[in-house]
């Protein structure tokens, strides 16, 4: 018997490279087929969509999942990351033990809905990959990668640089404003660690003899803007690198970053003045060609990570630069509700635990019990600011 099929109707989808209007028909969590529209069956799900957009479900390409229940620490600008690292553990250090007193599994877990109220149904987790992320995880992480903390702070450098094989190797690099960071990207080319597998991150201290460096070996940069202007004041050479090779974008965690991709896309427009299709690819195209993930585009065939956002006013590429928690009417991975308006997620039929929640006087639904992991958290660390997350909620648990 043929699964039900769900048919969104009428939106304007961002299908090969620009916004169309045109109908998705999503089977056990795939794209099935993209037409103008389909004659529904009784038994199928259908959602008008009229006056919503529909983009791929966000990639944010560097988080570290396990640090987001910290606070911005720090009293910037640095001259370097090994600068900022040493000063915080000196200055911070009861506060940072105290945070990660709170157990990984919970810690992870937040990450998750930070990155599920910024539109992202996909994550590139910067340190191992954690059992966690194998069952029940509400977002993706990338599984297929090598990584390296950094030159200076990662012990098994050589090792890793060894046996990295033909995959992603993620590495913070140039992460700074002196000598000391616009060095590493020469160390590195003399260690054999620069090659088309080579995911930089941060770049801050990039030369324009590096960027063509870069671009001959094909590697790829992930740019965190809101993270490097917090810490240095100053952010990568994006302007001169577009173009010349694959650029994605990233949050990195709250300990220097914002709560939310949304907030990281307005930022890397307003710093760089990064043109909004730019920001967009950096957003879904270019991490999953980075990464190798088969996501980041509406094509038949695709897995169903949708992100519906309302675009009443006509202009879909400008209501995704306004996008923000409240907009979103709903983030599908593999065809089920992440989050989005309570209307959409019973539309969907939705099966499972979903929490309740008001955002900015819009009734919604998140997959999960979130009231129940507020509760915990806040346990073993009473004095978090839930504000940290892009949303203001009151929530109750509801199957």
């Amino acid at each position: 018997m043929r699964p039900p099929s769900i048919i969104l109707s009428g939106a304007r989808c961002f299908v090969g490279g620009r916004f169309e209007i045109c109908s998705l028909k999503l089977i056990d969590g795939f794209i099935r087929e993209i037409a103008p529209s389909f004659r529904a069956t009784t038994k199928d799900l259908v959602l008008n969509l009229e006056g919503t957009a529909i983009l791929p479900g966000l990639i944010n390409a560097h988080d570290h999942l396990e640090f987001n229940l910290f606070k911005k620490i720090g009293t910037p600008p640095y001259p370097n990351y090994v600068s900022w690292g040493e000063d915080i553990h000196k200055q911070h250090k009861d506060y940072i033990e105290q945070v990660l007193r709170v157990p990984l599994g919970l810690r992870l877990l937040w990450g998750a809905y930070k990155n599920i109220f910024s539109g992202a149904t996909t994550v590139v987790h910067h340190n191992k990959f954690y059992f966690d992320f194998l069952f029940g995880y509400p977002v993706d992480v990338l599984r297929n990668y090598a990584w390296i903390h950094s030159l200076a702070l990662d012990d098994k450098l050589e090792k890793k640089l060894t046996s990295r094989k033909a995959r992603p190797c993620i590495i913070h690099l140039a992460e700074g404003v002196d000598d000391f960071a616009r060095s590493e990207l020469t160390r590195l080319v003399e260690i054999g660690g620069l090659t088309k597998h080579t995911v930089l991150v941060h770049g801050i201290g990039l030369s324009l003899g590096d960027l063509a460096q870069i671009e001959d070996a094909g590697a790829s940069l992930v740019w965190c803007p809101s993270s490097n202007d917090f810490l240095f004041h100053q952010t990568a050479p994006v302007n001169q690198a577009m173009g010349r090779f694959r650029i994605a974008l990233g949050t990195d965690s709250t300990l220097t970053g914002n709560s939310s991709l949304f907030d990281e896309i307005r930022r890397g427009l307003q710093v760089e003045q990064v043109r909004p299709l730019d920001a967009l690819a950096m957003v879904t195209s270019s991490p999953a060609d980075i990464f190798g993930i088969r996501k980041g585009e509406i094509a038949e065939g695709r897995a169903a990570d949708l992100l519906l956002y309302d675009c009443e006013e006509g202009d879909p590429l400008k209501g995704f630069v306004d996008l923000d928690v409240s907009k979103i009417k709903c983030l599908l991975r593999n065809g089920v509700p992440l989050y989005g308006d309570t209307s959409v997620v019973h539309s969907l039929q939705a099966s499972g635990t979903y929490t309740s929640m008001e955002v900015l006087k819009k009734k919604k639904m998140v997959r999960g019990d979130l009231a129940g992991l507020m509760q915990s958290i806040s346990r073993h660390l009473p004095a978090f600011d839930f504000n940290a997350l892009p949303i203001e909620i009151e929530v109750s648990p509801k199957a």
